[in-house]
């Protein structure tokens, strides 16, 4: 068996992957938004301060999953940090040119933005998977109504 030989990627290849790519998100309508993104580094985030002391808590809550605090963040927090991560992620068009015309993303954008954020694409899609089955699992109406009595004799 062929043993695998690894090269040292040039800098120019790890300039063009940092640099994002193109996928496909959630629309305001039918139609999906497809953007240029790129994966961020929350260590970086916290460490260049664009995620503020006062929402460490929720960042780490966000990030964990549990936090060292005895006080849980409020959502009001949670919305903020996701809405650091939405900002530097989104590359083109940016979370600043979309507000220069007065568009605003919608929370399941922001949401697959902060999941590819963690996960990459293959992130995005289990993402996707799951909220596809939230969405499927609907009430079917009260069961019980059409259910018919049996209050005939049995034999």
């Amino acid at each position: 068996m062929a043993e695998k030989k690894l090269q040292v990627s040039s800098l120019e290849s790890i300039k063009e992957q940092a640099s994002g790519e193109i996928i496909e998100l959630s629309g305001w309508t039918e139609k999906p938004f497809v953007a240029k993104v790129k994966k961020v580094s929350f260590l970086g985030l916290v460490g260049e301060g664009l995620i503020p002391n006062a929402l460490l808590t929720a960042a780490e809550v966000i990030f964990n999953g549990k936090t060292t605090s005895k006080k849980a963040p409020d959502i009001k927090d949670t919305s903020k940090v996701i809405d650091i991560v939405a900002r530097q992620v989104l590359v083109d068009p940016s979370y600043d040119d979309l507000a220069g015309i007065d568009v605003k993303l919608t929370d399941q954008q922001k949401l697959e933005l902060f999941q590819y954020s963690q996960q990459g694409v293959k992130g995005l899609y289990r993402f996707r998977a799951e909220q596809a089955n939230i969405a499927n699992n609907q009430s079917i109406g009260n069961v019980q109504d059409s259910a018919k009595s049996d209050s005939g004799a049995r034999g």
